[in-house]
This record gives C-alpha cells, sequence and structure tokens, in this order.
C-alpha cells in the first residue's frame, strides 16, 4: 500500500463487525477501501466497498485493500487590510501539497500593495512561505500539505514634491 497504512485484526469470527484503522501519509487521504475474499473453488468475489473503516465479517477469509490519493487543500486570500483599493488572487485556489500557486496582485493607482504573506498553521505555530517574485506583479510558493492563509495589505502611494529652485523668486 502506497501514501498510508492499514490495520485490522488478524483474526473475526462469522459476521463480527471488523474495524480498519486507517492511517495516510502527510498530504494524502484514503481514496477507496474494501475487501475481497475466495468463495471457494478459485472463484473470488468482487471488490466490496468498506463504509466508514468498519464491516461485518464473512464466513470466508479476507484481504483488506486501500488506496490513496493527495489530498487537496485551500488557499484562503482574506480581505486586504487597510482598504479595498486592489486585489490578490490566487491560482489554484485549491490543490494538493507540492503544486506550484501563482498569487496575482493588482492595485488601483495611487495605491501599492505594501505587505504580501503567505503562511499555513504547523501545530500550534504559524509558518510564513517564501514567495517568490514572478512577471508581472504575480509571486508564487509551492503548496504545503496545509490549508494556507494569504494576508496583504494595500496603502496609498505617497509620492515626492520637488521644487526647482528659481533665480528671479520663491517657490513654496
Amino acid at each position: 500500500i502506497e501514501h498510508g497504512f492499514i490495520s485490522a485484526p488478524a483474526t473475526a469470527y462469522y459476521d463480527d463487525p471488523v474495524t480498519v484503522t486507517v492511517t495516510p501519509d502527510t498530504g494524502y487521504e484514503l481514496d477507496q477501501l474494501y475487501y475481497s475474499y475466495d468463495a471457494g473453488g478459485g472463484v473470488h468475489e468482487p471488490e466490496i466497498t468498506i463504509e466508514n473503516c468498519q464491516f461485518n465479517m464473512p464466513n470466508f477469509d479476507v484481504t483488506i485493500y486501500a488506496t490513496f490519493k493527495l489530498k487537496k487543500y485551500n488557499v484562503e486570500v482574506e480581505e486586504a487590510i487597510d482598504g479595498d483599493h486592489g486585489f490578490v488572487q490566487a491560482v489554484p485556489s485549491t490543490c494538493s501539497m507540492g503544486e506550484t500557486v501563482t498569487l496575482i496582485t493588482s492595485a488601483d493607482t495611487g495605491y501599492a500593495i505594501t505587505t504580501l504573506q503567505a503562511t499555513y498553521e504547523e501545530g500550534t505555530t504559524e509558518v510564513n512561505l517564501p514567495l517568490t517574485p514572478a512577471e508581472n506583479d504575480t509571486y508564487t510558493f509551492v503548496r504545503p500539505a496545509a490549508d494556507v492563509h494569504v494576508h496583504w495589505i494595500v496603502s496609498k502611494v505617497q509620492y515626492t514634491i520637488t521644487v526647482n529652485p528659481s533665480e528671479h523668486g520663491t517657490v513654496t
């Protein structure tokens, strides 16, 4: 079994409930859980889906199987702090660990995105993801095995006024 582990009792009596313990690897989730058995004479019964990790023991020996798939995680772009004068969009907004996520940013005229941060929770610790600048005000990061929160601040741009000195008067 790749990307996870399953365990179950080694034996059970006919019609007893059997509970299967499923432990996916980090970044994976259970895709299918089923069993099959030999009904005698070499005739194998089809795969029988195990619901809620439990089934009743048939009157044959069984073999349990599981498949795991990459888990999908969300990227939540929070509302801008200090105003609504731009946007940040995550593409894709849902994906699996190891995939690249692009943050597309834009600020209204006279405004700039002054802070852009992507974080995720690792236990009780908030971890900052490194953002790699790309073309046209975009940034990328590699998706961890967790939901990601994007925080951003948009601020007014302060422009400089320069007065050229004049020979025959003053300008203020």
